[in-house]
This record gives C-alpha cells, structure tokens and sequence, in this order.
C-alpha cells in the first residue's frame, strides 16, 4: 500500500476554502442589515449559502479523511457536551476541590 503525501499547496488551498465556507455562513444572518431590498436580500443570501456548501465539500475533498474524522470527533463531543451539560460541571468541581 502507497501512502500519497498531500501537497501544501492542497493543504493550502482546503483551509483557505474551509474559511470562505465559514465567512459565508457568518454573513449570512448580517444580510438582512446589509441589504435594503427584500429580492436583492434573498438573492444574497441564497448566493452565499451556495457559495458556503460548495466551499466546504470542495474543503472535505482536498483534505480528505483527517478533516472528516476531525470533524466527527468535535461534532461527537459536542453532542455529549449538550446531551448531558452537568458532567462538565461536576468535572470542574472535581478538579478545583
């Protein structure tokens, strides 16, 4: 089994997709003070919301699995983090006993 070494260039460029996936999503709820017409307004946000999903499948496809399973793990711990937010609370009282 080969195992191909990503380039930085490839590397590079999934990050700096990954950020304009993020930028867009952020501006997303900013349209409505931005923008002054309710078509132009929907217009944009429906640009930026596609712009935002190719973004970030193009990101998940130039880094590959490692951001997949990055992404899993933080979206996992999350989880248990809102499922049970007491657990964290008593953790820290633990530690400062």
């Amino acid at each position: 089994m080969v195992v191909k070494e990503k380039s930085k260039a490839r590397i590079i460029s999934g990050y700096i997709l990954l950020a304009l996936s993020v930028l867009a999503w952020i501006v997303v709820p900013a349209v409505p003070f931005l923008v002054s017409g309710l078509r132009e307004g929907a217009a944009f946000v429906t640009g930026l919301i596609i712009v935002g999903e190719v973004s970030f499948f193009l990101a998940l496809l130039l880094l590959g699995k490692d951001l997949v399973r990055k992404l899993k793990q933080l979206l996992s711990k999350l989880g248990e983090e809102l499922k049970n937010p007491d657990r964290k609370r008593e953790q820290y009282q633990s530690k400062n006993e």
